[in-house]
């Protein structure tokens, strides 16, 4: 009896172990899926269930049917030399959005947090030929990093996926 008792004790000490190393579970809210591969990138980005994955080359892509190209991505850069802060990080973007289609209009700035950091949410639209794109991005600095989340629709269907886009949004993790 002492040894199947001391087996038993030995088994649930080496099952309380291994559980502490084990990652959090991520769980996505509801009508929504895991986008990102929390094993190649450090952060689990969800998008709704119904919407397309795509994966390229460290960019989390999704987007919503083939009619309607509304999408949501999150892309990791190095922060530009010079960069230190969300201010100086949106005059560079500007700055380059500018060069290639035209400066940003209707920019509208909000403070946010991003897994609870730092983070603030840019909104504006671009006309890239005859149509007009609405664009919120959320954008964060951690690690040296500049964390771009984007959703990006005409500006006929921004509104449809807005609040898809803001639940992907707040519950974005950094999962590392």
């Amino acid at each position: 009896m002492k040894k199947i008792i001391c087996l038993l004790l030995c088994t649930a000490a080496l099952l309380l172990l291994s559980a502490c190393g084990e990652k959090e579970s991520i769980t996505a809210p509801y009508g929504f899926k895991l986008a990102s591969d929390p094993n190649i990138v450090d952060y689990a980005f969800f998008v709704p269930s119904t919407w397309t994955v795509d994966k390229q080359g460290g960019v989390t892509a999704a987007y919503y049917s083939e009619n309607d190209q509304t999408s949501m991505t999150v892309t990791l850069y190095a922060l530009p030399n010079g960069v230190s802060d969300l201010d100086g990080y949106w005059n560079y973007y500007a700055d380059t959005l500018s060069g290639t289609y035209g400066a940003p209009v209707d920019v509208e700035t909000e403070n946010i947090l991003l897994d609870g950091r730092e983070a603030r949410r840019y909104t504006y639209t671009l006309t890239l030929g005859e149509t007009a794109y609405k664009f919120t991005q959320a954008v964060c600095i951690r690690s040296g990093g500049v964390y771009v989340i984007t959703y990006a629709s005409t500006a006929e269907n921004f509104d449809r996926h807005a609040a898809d886009a803001e639940t992907s949004i707040n519950s974005f993790t950094f999962v590392k």
